[in-house]
C-alpha cells in the first residue's frame, strides 16, 4: 500500500487514461509511415527488393514499432485502438490506405507507370502521420468531430 498513489489515474470514461500516457511516442507514426513507404519504394525499385521490401516494411517493421511503443508508453498505446472514436479514425485510415495501395500498385505494376508506387508510399507516410496524430490528439468521443 505504501507504493500506491493516493490519487487514481484520470480517465476518459472509456477506461483509457488521458493526457500524455494515452498518446503514442512522437516517433511512432513517422516510423510506421516510413516503414510503409519503404514497402512501396521497394516495389518501385524492383528486383530482389520486391519480396523483401513489403515483408520488412509492411509486416516486420510495424510489428516491431508497435512492440517498442507499448514498451515505451505501456499498454495504453495499443488500448487506444479499441476506444470508440479511435476505432472510427483507424477504420477510415485502413480504407484510405487500401485505396492508396490499390491506385499506387495498380498504376505502378499494372500500367507500368514509373514512380507510382513510390508516390503511393509518400501518400501512405503522410496519411499515417496525419490520421495517427489526429487520433492521438482527440478525445475518443470527439475523434471525428
Amino acid at each position: 500500500m505504501a507504493n500506491e498513489s493516493m490519487h487514481p489515474p484520470h480517465s476518459t470514461g472509456d477506461g483509457l487514461p488521458t493526457g500524455p500516457s494515452r498518446r503514442s511516442p512522437g516517433w511512432y507514426y513517422p516510423g510506421l509511415g516510413a516503414s510503409l513507404a519503404l514497402a512501396f519504394v521497394c516495389v518501385d525499385l524492383g528486383g530482389s527488393l520486391v519480396p523483401a521490401g513489403p515483408i520488412v516494411g509492411a509486416v516486420l517493421a510495424p510489428s516491431l514499432l508497435t512492440w517498442a511503443a507499448s514498451r515505451d508508453k505501456g499498454p495504453a498505446v495499443t488500448e487506444a485502438l479499441s476506444a470508440t472514436g479511435s476505432r472510427t479514425v483507424f477504420g477510415l485510415y485502413l480504407v484510405l490506405l487500401g485505396l492508396v495501395t490499390a491506385v499506387g500498385l495498380g498504376l505502378g505494376l499494372g500500367a507500368g507507370l514509373t514512380g507510382a508506387a513510390s508516390a503511393a508510399g509518400l501518400a501512405a507516410l503522410v496519411l499515417t502521420m496525419v490520421l495517427g496524430r489526429w487520433a492521438d490528439n482527440k478525445k475518443p468521443s470527439q475523434a471525428l468531430a
